[in-house]
């Protein structure tokens, strides 16, 4: 049998393979292991080219997109394009879906380099909101023909006397037509428009006091024209106007009574 000495030496010997194992396996196995993970986790954090990433549609354009803007192929084309970003600089909601936008409309502008968010653009049922309802003008101007359902115009008011203002900007037309007249030197047309309140009620007075013309945006990137009709002015110059016909139809009944009694003194 063997001594209690061998048997000591037996379970150190052992024991000292067993950790010379246990700190190979470490050395060369788990912590290596451990080391790639930290690095890579901290890499991820730190290196942008080793952060896991997912596409985007950024606005490529340096003149951007403006509000209201349509959305067709041709549009996207011009304007954007998808890029592959790192995660952690995604902003939320984006969207990659080209086929998505046709059709919808913009409700803000987009800068140049800016992700594109799927709730800046809408149906444009659902762009006109609560307020906005279809109403019917007449307008008399077509520009040459080249207003059309689905542009975007101004709407001025000709005073006919050299001045105007513009009462609504940047308006997308839902359908225009002909109200076939056959005075071509004053050709009047239809055009419906999606309206809200104010508009409303500045167009309202704007036909009282001039008639209603069209200035068409060559596209849809172009800055909206600042409204400069003013309802308060609108409503005083149409006091004054009604003030005159009322002074005018007075002197007209005055001068036919004076007429009138002038006409049976002679017969007398």
């Amino acid at each position: 049998m063997r001594s209690n000495k061998e048997k000591v030496l037996l379970v150190i010997a052992v024991a000292c393979v067993i950790i010379a194992a246990l700190i190979y396996y470490y050395n060369n196995v788990k912590i290596p292991q451990i080391k790639e993970l930290v690095e890579n986790r901290v890499r991820i954090e730190i290196d942008v080219m080793a952060m896991p990433t997912k596409k985007v549609l950024v606005v490529k354009s340096e003149k951007g997109i403006a509000k209201n803007t349509k959305i067709s192929l041709e549009i996207i084309e011009e304007h954007f394009e998808v890029l592959e970003i790192p995660i952690k600089y995604v902003a939320r909601n984006t969207t990659a879906n080209i086929e998505a936008l046709v059709g919808k409309v913009s409700t803000q502008n987009l800068s140049y380099g800016q992700q594109v968010i799927a709730d800046f653009f809408v149906d444009q049922e659902r762009k006109h909101g609560d307020l906005h309802r279809l109403k019917e003008y007449s307008v008399f101007n077509r520009v040459d023909g080249n207003v059309k359902a689905g542009n975007l115009v101004d709407i001025i008011v000709d005073y006919q006397n050299g001045d105007y203002d513009i009462v609504v900007s940047k308006i997308r037309v839902e359908s225009i037509s002909s109200k076939n007249n056959d005075d071509l030197k004053n050709k009047e047309y239809v055009i419906v428009m999606a309206v809200n309140e104010v508009q409303f009620r500045d167009l309202f007075l704007a036909e009282k006091i001039g008639v209603l013309k069209t200035r068409l945006y060559i596209d849809d990137d172009q800055k909206a024209s600042d409204v400069t009709f003013n309802h308060i002015v609108a409503m005083e110059k149409l006091l004054i106007e009604k003030e005159n016909s009322v002074k005018t139809t007075t002197n007209t009944r005055e001068a036919e009574s004076q007429d009138e009694i002038s006409q049976a003194s002679d017969e007398e």
